[in-house]
């Protein structure tokens, strides 16, 4: 008797995996308010435990960058709008 901790998986379970649903994105500002949510909560925890210094320097990180991409979709779209007036159709 074999004994598998694995599930075994068909034909159909093996098809499905190999197209995963697309990642849902969220907007920028989004991203922006849940970064800043989490970086508070870590700050309380960094307060208790220094353990917790890594994950508040990464969400530093990650908060700073989605600033950036958030201010470089501002600019993106104000570039576009600018050549829509600009253009004579």
């Amino acid at each position: 008797m074999t004994v598998s901790s694995r599930p075994k998986c068909n034909a159909d379970d093996r098809a499905r995996s190999a197209y995963p649903k697309p990642r849902r994105t969220c907007t920028t500002d989004l991203q922006v308010a849940r970064i800043e949510q989490a970086l508070t909560r870590a700050a309380m925890l960094v307060e208790s435990d220094d353990a917790y210094l890594e994950i508040f320097v990464r969400l530093e990180t990650e908060l700073e960058a989605a600033k950036e991409r958030q201010s470089a979709s501002a600019r993106a779209k104000a570039m576009v709008k600018g050549m829509s007036q600009n253009a004579i159709f």
